[in-house]
């Protein structure tokens, strides 16, 4: 027991590190994501896909407030604290954040009428701004947890907001079921999770607040403004979408994609484990034993293909049947953007490691143009699709995208490491490849899709074991 409490509490060597910070994120965001979907999923059918579109609006609307909010100080708090820089930037990073929180939170009433042509959206606007304000903070304090390799006191916040998140939209939902009282519940859930995170790092010392002669808001801005840059086409990606939808279509149409999208984002908690995890050491690495940092990337990218390729068949196959599981048959319009969506997780699980080994390596400002193409083409080609094809042009304005703005990073980062991606995934490709016909053979002749996937998800591990694939191996080479 004492062996064990060492090895989850403790950082003790690089490999341990890397497997005691992903067990803990795993656990906050597998358990938490997981928590949280049950309120998402009651929601969707209770609500409807009208009123959810506008709760799912509002929300996005918040977490767009959010990382517009950040400006890369968080990334900034990570690394720099990774490396033991000095407190001065990291308290005027606090100080910026607080300032930037203080002056949106002042702007949006005024703003909201014009955020949005869905009348119910507006109403839930001031609320999605508390939610903005709590989420900033909570992320915040995760960032700090994160540099100090802290990662158990982020994954117990996290697990504690959504239970709170969860158990108040379930009380809110049951008092009077409308999108109101749901938001409601959201934000007091959210403000939990917050004190909480607040109370894990009480007893990590920093210098928060610096007199104005002290503050070194310049250098920060110098610093932060790459991950920035790329913060903001994240949060393009993923919420503008929604936001655009709202624009461009109706409340329903908003809805129908939310739901599609939803699983995707649910997904995407896999390769950002990896990448949070592998964050701090690669830092540290690079400034100690830079020779060490094209292994250990190749050893991650090689476990998220692995992941990323069976995900996306199991997705893409079987999106009809997914929706109406979860989501009932009134989400049914919604099934080719998932399959759609599903695809794109074969680029983005990968990129998203890339981009962070980029950030530890001190390379940020060569994403800028990464970023600003993703952006860009994100918003060009969703108001291209949109008119004609309402959800699946949005999903296809995603797919598009991703495919295009990761193949770019993949350049860039090979011009800072010498590190290999086919030579230590052909095999993984292969056991895809031949899932994939196998499942295709197993629809066509009506096989139950659950049966379906237990199937091919075991075959694809025996496959990969068969041909011998060193990531699944004990003793790995990459690492």
């Amino acid at each position: 027991m004492s062996a064990l409490k060492n090895f989850l509490f403790n950082n003790t060597s690089d490999k341990q590190t890397i497997i005691k910070n992903t067990f803990w994120l795993a656990v906050g965001q597998v358990v938490g994501r997981l928590i949280r979907v049950l309120i998402i999923i009651y929601a969707a059918r209770i609500l409807g896909a009208e009123s959810y579109g506008a709760f799912s609006y509002a929300l996005s609307i918040a977490a767009l407030l959010s990382i517009l909010a950040d400006l890369g100080i968080n990334g900034t708090i990570v690394r720099e604290l990774a490396k033991e820089e000095r407190e001065k930037i990291i308290g005027t990073a606090i100080t910026l954040k607080i300032t930037l929180l203080f002056l949106i939170a002042l702007m949006i009433p005024f703003l909201a009428p014009y955020l949005t042509n869905i009348k119910e959206a507006v109403i839930l606007i001031p609320i999605a701004t508390l939610i903005f304000i709590f989420d900033s903070i909570r992320d915040t304090g995760s960032a700090i947890a994160r540099a100090k390799q802290k990662m158990e006191y982020e994954s117990w916040a996290f697990i504690i907001t959504n239970i709170a998140i969860t158990t108040l939209g379930f009380t809110a939902l049951y008092l009077n079921p409308n999108t109101l009282y749901l938001s409601i519940g959201y934000a007091l859930g959210s403000l939990i999770g917050t004190i909480a995170i607040i109370y894990f790092i009480r007893n990590i010392k920093l210098n928060l607040l610096l007199s104005l002669k002290n503050l070194q808001i310049k250098k920060l801005l110098k610093i932060s403004l790459p991950f920035a840059v790329v913060s903001i086409m994240g949060a393009v990606m993923i919420n503008t979408d929604i936001v655009m939808l709202g624009w461009l279509t109706s409340a329903k149409e908003t809805g129908l994609y939310s739901v599609a999208q939803r699983p995707i984002q649910l997904l995407y908690i896999f390769p950002g484990i990896i990448a949070t995890s592998f964050f701090p050491l690669t830092a540290k690495l690079f400034k100690d034993h830079p020779e060490r940092v094209p292994k250990l990337l190749e050893y991650g990218l090689s476990f998220l293909t692995l992941l990323a390729l069976p995900t996306a068949i199991i997705g893409a196959l079987f999106s009809q049947e997914l929706i109406n599981l979860f989501f009932g048959q009134i989400y049914e319009p919604a099934y080719l953007s998932l399959a759609i969506l599903s695809l794109s997780i074969i680029f983005v699980f990968p990129s998203i490691l890339i981009g962070n080994t980029i950030f530890a390596t001190g390379h940020e400002k060569k994403l800028i143009t990464y970023s600003l193409i993703g952006i860009t083409g994100n918003i060009i080609l969703n108001l291209l699709l949109i008119p004609s094809y309402g959800i699946l042009g949005c999903a296809l304005a995603t797919l598009i995208t991703q495919a295009t703005i990761n193949s770019y990073l993949i350049i860039k980062a090979k011009q800072i490491l010498p590190f290999k991606i086919f030579k230590n995934i052909y095999k993984i490709i292969i056991s895809a490849i031949i899932i994939l016909l196998f499942g295709l053979i197993l629809k066509n002749a009506n096989v139950y899709f659950i049966t379906n996937i237990i199937i091919i998800s075991a075959s694809y591990l025996i496959i990969l074991k068969i041909i011998k694939e060193p990531i699944i191996t004990i003793k790995n080479p990459h690492l």
